[in-house]
């Protein structure tokens, strides 16, 4: 292997040490669930405190959970249908004994508890997610939309963990199974309802915790609720780099997983100079172009190649000199430019966000780790060490 025989200037491996570079600002205006490596549970963090998954740092958008009382399923504001429901019954995916029991008493054809939700946006992309485990019952349903609207039926098995029509499940601890599921919305109001098997016998049912709707085309983390809808803000998250980062000559490698690669200036990185914001780098997951240079205001570079996919992790490496940059990712070469100037300084970091435009152009996913080189490296290396 020709790996690059110079020594980064910058590495922040978030995937293996689990915490924040002390150069690192971070911010979050409220608290935030996340899946604990070590235990395998949903915690909470803190406002302000950054969230490591398994995968790395956790940087997500805001998002509101729709869904009122998303763990007490005996208010009214869930409907019931033929069921019973016992609250806080079994330790739920958070460690807590708040997970309700929902179980049949009729025997009749339709079994569910129902929550309808109104001034929801005609053709928008929705998110639905709750938690389900086997108790008498190995199946249940998550049903989007009512007779009018066109039924989605997400029905999983709760003893192999998969799921009808197009519902992403995920194992959990202790027998929980999370079952997710996008939709375009239809009309202005939804049904969310979630079911035991038709005609189930009385007194046998399952367990549920942690319903959620989200207006996006992706599932984030869980956001608990109770009486009212709860928004949970954006991570912000930047780095201070005075006499790191290098503006004349360098190479950026990220390895990172977004899950909203498609939608326009989504940005892995944005190195910029503080003093003059004219001068920046463009580091993107974008559905326009993937590597920019801008020189006192004057954009010297732009390589155009969509290399990211929703939810698969990517190495990418953006080489810049005067009159030499490439964009590299996965052990090719996308792209180069040989006719460009680069900018004077940079001095601070930008992850997952844009300066200018941070509620915008916020990617939400994993950052695992980002390497700066201060030096201009061959594209053999670094398509070895992207590979």
């Amino acid at each position: 292997m020709t790996y690059p025989t110079i020594r980064p200037a910058l590495t922040l491996d978030f995937e293996k040490s689990k915490k924040l570079d002390p150069r690192i600002t971070f911010t979050r205006s409220s608290t935030a669930t996340y899946l604990d490596a070590a235990t395998g549970l949903v915690k909470t963090a803190p406002s302000g405190v950054a969230r490591f998954e398994k995968e790395g740092l956790l940087i997500e958008e805001s998002r509101t959970n729709l869904v009122i009382y998303s763990e007490d399923l005996t208010q009214s504001n869930w409907v019931k249908y033929g069921v019973t429901i016992t609250s806080n019954a079994v330790a739920a995916p958070d460690g807590n004994t708040s997970a309700d029991k929902m179980f049949s008493t009729a025997g009749a054809a339709l079994l569910a508890v129902q929550q309808a939700k109104t001034g929801l946006t005609n053709a928008a992309q929705y998110t639905r997610s709750v938690f389900f485990k086997a108790a008498e019952l190995t199946s249940a349903t998550m049903q989007i939309g009512g007779t009018t609207e066109g039924t989605i039926l997400c029905v999983v098995d709760l003893s192999n963990g998969t799921s009808t029509n197009g519902g992403v499940v995920t194992a959990y601890q202790n027998g929980w199974y999370k079952v997710e599921r996008t939709f375009t919305m239809s009309g202005t109001t939804n049904d969310f309802y979630l079911r035991l098997p038709d005609s189930s016998s009385t007194n046998d049912g399952v367990y549920v915790w942690g319903a959620q709707l989200e207006a996006g085309g992706f599932p984030t983390s869980y956001i608990p609720t109770s009486g009212s809808t709860v928004t949970r803000a954006a991570d912000v998250c930047e780095a201070t780099l005075p006499n790191v980062l290098n503006g004349s000559e360098g190479v950026f490698v990220t390895y990172a997983t977004p899950q909203n690669p498609s939608l326009n200036n989504h940005y892995i990185v944005q190195p910029i100079d503080t003093a003059n914001t004219g001068n920046t780098m463009t580091l993107l997951a974008s559905a326009n172009y993937s590597f920019s240079v801008y020189d006192n205001n004057t954009e010297t570079v732009r390589i155009n190649y969509l290399a990211y996919q929703t939810g698969v992790k990517t190495v990418a490496a953006h080489a810049y000199a005067t009159d030499n940059t490439s964009y590299i990712t996965d052990g090719v070469v996308r792209g180069t430019d040989t006719s460009c100037s680069m900018p004077s300084a940079l001095n601070k970091l930008y992850i997952f966000a844009n300066s200018n435009r941070p509620a915008y152009s916020l990617v939400t996913g994993h950052f695992h780790r980002l390497t700066f080189y201060p030096e201009r490296v061959s594209d053999a290396s670094l398509q070895e060490l992207t590979s």
